[in-house]
């Protein structure tokens, strides 16, 4: 009889490091850590509303104007 491996479980990403690499990106800042009198978890995320020329990293669509 034989048998079928398990299908590999994807990637764990941590949460927290996502919203720092996202505050970073747009920048931002973020830090967490104790909640208030040592109960849960306080994060603060800090972004500009207006964001610094050079700070957004994001990738355009393709121009489909010039085909046609």
């Amino acid at each position: 009889m034989t048998t079928a491996a398990a299908p590999a479980e994807p990637a764990r990403s941590s949460g927290l490091a996502n919203l720092r690499r996202r505050a970073l990106d747009l920048g931002g800042r973020m830090r967490f850590g104790s909640g208030e009198n040592g109960i849960g978890t306080t994060v603060t995320w800090l972004v500009p509303l207006i964001t610094p020329p050079g700070a957004l990293h994001v990738s355009s669509p393709p121009d489909d104007s010039a085909a046609g």
